[in-house]
Order: C-alpha cells, then structure tokens, then sequence
C-alpha cells in the first residue's frame, strides 16, 4: 500500500474475497483477513506491505477468479488531530487456479 495523499493514514482492516466454484459448480465465497497487526500507520509518500494468507480446497474448478482486495483506511487531520474515515481503496487481481 502507497500513501499519495496530503497526511499520514491509518489501515484499520484488510481484507481478500474470493468467490470460486467446485467441481460440482456449487458457488462459495470465501473472505481471508490479513496476519499483519492492525492498525498499520503509513506516513505520506511512503508505502507497506501487507500479506493476507489464504488456502483454497482441493475439489476447486480450474479457470480464472477475481479477487476482491479491501483496506479500510482512515486519514489524520493535523489541525483537530484525530482521525477521519477516508476511502476504502480496493484492487482486483484475476487468479488462475489450476486443479486435478
């Protein structure tokens, strides 16, 4: 995560949701939280890295999935000094999953 804004920020939650189908083609949704210690402070212009953990079945279908990556973010307001809620950036990586 890169902060491009005007002040520090504060990742408060990170989250991956991944829906995918079994071999029987019955829909699951699956929703993976991150290891790291929330929240996680990230000063202006700088960047974190963040991992979140995830397995998948083995009666999975093959073929593309998207994933759903969330962080909920807040901003600080240097003039009242507390936080603000800001935007929920998201990013949506596609997942080729292969399966015997």
């Amino acid at each position: 995560m890169y902060n491009d804004g005007d002040s520090k920020i504060e990742v408060t939650e990170l989250t991956a949701t991944i829906d995918y189908y079994y071999i029987n083609r019955n829909i699951y949704l699956q929703t993976v939280y991150t290891n790291a210690t929330l929240p996680v402070e990230i000063q202006q212009g700088q960047s974190n890295t963040c991992y979140i953990p995830f397995s998948l079945p083995t009666n999975i279908a093959s073929g593309y999935t998207n994933v759903h990556v969330r962080a909920k973010t807040q901003l600080w307001n240097n003039h009242s000094e507390t936080w603000f809620t800001s935007d929920h950036p998201t990013y949506e990586p596609a997942l080729y999953i292969e399966s015997p």
